[in-house]
């Protein structure tokens, strides 16, 4: 192991020093231009065409005869690329006090421009503490976007967090913390 660690960092070593040579020279020195020229590209490139996904609708229902309190969710790719593996999380929370945890089963792809929707329901919520409770609903998304180079296939992986709050002055649920497209 060490012989081939000692091997890596002389073909490196090696590697620099004919990069430092070939700089002194008018060529070197565009070369060494190009190829910075070229990394920025491709970094803004990567920003620039990848998929963004957020909570895009919240809307509830309070059903009086169940109790039963029913939030909307819509989320929506508004990137220019498709998602691959998205996985959504919905965690319930009264008061602080986590009650009801939903993970997502499957993954799917979610294309540009193309939404889906969730339907979180808290039981036995009361009216009448309904004006004084603290009711939230934490929105995870998780997403990837598969990268080709040259033979090897990269994965970069995006997370979208948002924290919504129910108001009953309004009786809607609003994004309160994180992200919403």
């Amino acid at each position: 192991m060490k012989e081939l660690m000692m091997k890596f960092l002389e073909t490196v070593f090696t590697i620099l020093c004919a990069l430092l040579n070939w700089a002194k020279t008018p060529e070197g020195i565009s070369g060494i231009v190009l190829i910075i020229t070229l990394f920025f590209l491709v970094l803004t490139f990567q920003y620039a065409y990848r998929p963004y996904i957020g909570a895009t609708q919240v809307n509830s229902r309070y059903d009086k005869e169940t109790k039963d309190l029913t939030a909307f969710v819509k989320i929506k790719n508004t990137g220019n690329i498709p998602a691959n593996g998205v996985h959504t999380n919905l965690k319930m929370i009264h008061n602080s006090k986590v009650l009801e945890e939903m993970k997502g089963t499957s993954k799917f792809v979610l294309f540009p421009e193309q939404e889906t929707a969730g339907n979180p329901i808290f039981h036995n919520v009361d009216d009448t503490n309904l004006k004084n409770d603290q009711i939230d609903i934490g929105v995870e998304i998780k997403y990837e976007l598969p990268i080709r180079f040259i033979f090897k296939i990269y994965t970069r992986k995006f997370k979208t967090e948002a924290m919504l709050r129910y108001l009953y002055s309004t009786g809607k649920f609003s994004v309160i913390a994180g992200e919403s497209i």
